[in-house]
């Protein structure tokens, strides 16, 4: 008798913990095993996702751009208005009206780059380089202010390199870069590898050890996805390979110093700006959803502090250089009880946007223009 309770009980065991087992990596193998080259262990992704390419198109000089003349609403319940129109001009830019290659005489052209914050989840009127040009239009003053909105999704530093290249035809005054040190020195990474940034430097992963890394980003992007893709990724990264913290950080000082060079050759202005993830500016009160995916992803406050430890270098090096710069995480005037970014995806919001235009304006000096 109890020789045939212990089989049973065995046999419960077994079951117990070969299901849930059997579950888990059968979901871990389809979310994370399509993506993997066996052979190698290297991830290999395209630079913009294919059900987006009724946004985004491949670009020969830079990678991929924003498809022109393209207008689409997008379903957001945290907009005022319920929805956001995403909206591109005759180039391809974050703007409603089209872009002129002539410059007018009495214009001065500002360029703005950046990653999906500047491509922006808000309408064109509403996102920081328009916002920027009312701003600077004022009242009396004889030069007529441009802002151009070229903020485009998976950016990263190569591409503002690239972008400026492209578009030095339209003859810039000034040069906005906005680093965004929540997922930018992650993606220089990926970019200059040409592979995914999760496994740059993991090569030596065995089929089971990217299985269970993929496996807990897919299990945190299910938590809270915004916060994974905007912010925990990098951390998660860093913390798995310490060692490329150093890399990202060459990269991006390299590819900013040559958007130095280029705009020094052709008598353009350059602005940096660094814009702080949302978890630096809200704090860790974020919701029971981003705990979890802390939880799943094991980090602790020290390790997403990572993301400033580069930053902070990246600003010594910017000081150094003597590149004209501007760190949001200094920002003091923003209202606290105001959040800067969507709860949903961790992306600026339109305070948020809002409050870059103003801390932008009040920065540097324009009044030579």
């Amino acid at each position: 008798m109890k020789k045939r309770s212990k089989v049973v009980y065995t046999a419960v065991m077994v079951v117990l913990i070969a299901v849930p087992a059997l579950v888990l990596s059968v979901y871990v193998g389809k979310v994370a095993g399509p993506y993997i080259n066996q052979p190698t262990g290297v991830i290999v992704r395209p630079a913009f996702p294919a059900q987006q390419s009724h946004y985004y198109i491949n670009d020969g000089e830079i990678g991929h751009i924003h498809r022109p003349n393209v207008r689409f609403d997008v379903s957001w319940e945290e907009h005022p208005a319920g929805r956001v129109v995403m909206e591109t001009n005759n180039l391809g830019f974050r703007e409603d009206r089209d872009t002129d290659e002539e410059k007018g005489d009495d214009t001065v052209r500002i360029l703005v780059t950046g990653d999906s914050h500047i491509d922006g989840v808000v309408n064109n009127s509403e996102a920081f380089p328009n916002r920027l040009e009312a701003l600077l239009n004022v009242p009396g003053r004889p030069a007529k202010f441009e802002v151009i909105n070229g903020g485009t999704g998976y950016f990263g530093p190569q591409h503002y390199c690239r972008f400026i290249r492209k578009y030095d035809y339209l003859d810039p005054d000034a040069f906005i870069v906005v680093i965004y040190t929540g997922n930018d020195f992650l993606d220089a990474i990926r970019i200059e590898s040409r592979q995914d940034s999760m496994i740059a430097a993991g090569r030596d992963f065995n089929a089971w050890t990217r299985l269970v890394y993929f496996g807990r980003l897919a299990a945190a992007r299910g938590f809270c996805h915004g916060a994974t893709s905007q912010e925990l990724n990098q951390a998660f990264f860093f913390k798995r390979f310490p060692e490329m913290k150093q890399v990202s950080l060459t990269v991006t000082k390299r590819e900013i110093g040559k958007i130095r060079d280029k705009c020094r050759s052709g008598g353009t202005d350059l602005y940096l700006v660094l814009l702080p993830t949302r978890w630096f500016v809200e704090g860790p009160d974020m919701g029971w959803q981003l705990r979890m995916a802390r939880l799943v992803l094991w980090l602790s406050k020290r390790d997403l502090r990572v993301t400033r430890e580069i930053t902070d270098s990246l600003a010594f090096w910017l000081d150094r250089s003597n590149i004209d710069y501007i760190d949001l995480a200094d920002c003091a005037d923003a209202d606290p009880d105001r959040q800067l970014f969507w709860g949903e995806d961790s992306h600026l919001n339109v305070y948020g946007h809002r409050v870059m235009a103003e801390q932008v304006h009040g920065s540097f000096d324009w009044s030579s223009r």
